[in-house]
């Protein structure tokens, strides 16, 4: 059951309750893999929930025999799991494995993987599970049969997945009158939950302002048609992009950039933004951290910063990576707890407005505004 009260626009406040599970909207999932287990949730970061992929875990016969008889919790070390089924992982390693079309390879074995992914998922005890998605990519020519097996995979899910939570997922990277037909199509579905993928390689990728506009339209239009639904949007990745999320409504994100932002020797700079903690690091546009902003640190109430000395600190976060993704993990979720609070009080659309001030963020938020104004549904504008 999800309940939530309004605030100005589309932002919203609310409680998920799944069995016996009460999180508090809008969320985050931190973005976990098997592979390199780190568990900020595990050392004092009050995480949401985790969410966690179902063809990465079918990869491993240890991790997969676990998900099956003692359930996905005791992987993710959280008891609130989002099993994502993978398509977009099944596709990328396909990719790379293969030099037949990455797409052929799935449509060839979609209906095997399909049937071990259900089989995951239902026996894995997550609270909420993703069918089986095809990802189209920005102007894939194979988006149309991209589409259907993603259809036609949500089909098999709702018939057959009786016992567990399912969220259909729609992507930002259909056309728009793709996008307008799966929307259509999900109406039918009894679920609390829906899903959109693939927005973030589009609003933020090598792409033209037209089809960033185009995805905040998506966005908008997905959250007005299933307003009373709760919306999670996959893979948000950094920090302003969550608080685009929160402000267009929506319920519910997911992301590795803690993760990512680590491995590559980047903190999250409370009311500073990204750096590197090294000089040496490249391929990031990201500035060195300064003096003044490591001393900042003091004040930080993460459980790294609040153990030790700023000489300590500088030592740990430039080695470890574990303790910048402890660091950065806590940084996300305090972002979300801010968002809770001004969005109560009704102070959120001015926060955005003096973080989202800078470069292609100013154009892409002085466009959500705009956009929200537009909406007649949109009350107190």
């Amino acid at each position: 059951m999800f309940k939530f009260d309004n605030g100005i626009g589309l932002q919203r406040v609310g409680k998920l309750r799944i069995r016996d599970r009460r999180i508090s909207t809008p969320s985050m999932f931190l973005g976990q893999s098997i592979k390199s287990p780190v568990s900020p949730w595990t050392d004092g970061v009050p995480a949401d929930g985790v969410l966690l992929n179902a063809y990465e875990i079918l990869s491993s016969n240890k991790f997969r025999n676990i998900a099956e008889e003692r359930g996905i919790k005791e992987i993710a070390k959280h008891k609130n799991v989002i099993l994502d089924s993978g398509g977009f992982l099944y596709l990328k390693k396909s990719a790379k494995q293969k030099s037949k079309d990455a797409f052929d390879i799935f449509n060839g074995k979609q209906g095997e993987l399909r049937k071990k992914i259900f089989k995951i998922q239902e026996k894995s005890n997550a609270i909420i599970n993703v069918p089986l998605d095809c990802p189209p990519v920005y102007s894939d020519p194979y988006e149309e049969r991209k589409m259907e097996l993603t259809l036609k995979n949500t089909r098999f899910w709702f018939r057959y997945g009786n016992g567990i939570e399912k969220m259909p997922v729609i992507h930002a990277s259909l056309s728009e009158n793709n996008f307008k037909t799966v929307m259509k199509k999900f109406k039918r579905y009894k679920t609390d939950y829906i899903g959109l993928g693939g927005l973030v390689p589009v609003l933020m990728g090598r792409t033209t302002e037209n089809d960033r506009i185009s995805t905040i339209d998506k966005l908008v239009d997905l959250r007005l048609k299933f307003w009373s639904k709760f919306l999670h949007v996959f893979g948000v990745g950094g920090t302003n992009t969550i608080r685009l999320m929160f402000l267009l409504g929506v319920d519910s994100v997911d992301s590795i950039g803690w993760r990512i932002r680590a491995a590559h020797r980047i903190l999250l700079v409370d009311g500073i933004g990204e750096r590197h903690v090294i000089k040496k690091e490249r391929g990031w546009s990201i500035k060195f951290i300064s003096n003044k902003e490591w001393r900042l640190l003091r004040d930080c109430e993460c459980p790294v910063c609040s153990s030790h000395n700023l000489s300590r600190l500088k030592k740990l976060y430039i080695s470890s990576f574990e303790h910048r993704c402890i660091h950065n993990a806590w940084i996300q979720q305090k972002e979300v707890e801010i968002a809770r609070d001004l969005i109560s009080s009704g102070e959120y659309e001015e926060y955005i407005k003096n973080r989202l001030n800078t470069g292609i963020w100013r154009k892409i938020t002085n466009y959500a505004f705009k956009k929200l104004k537009e909406e007649s549904k949109c009350k107190n504008f």
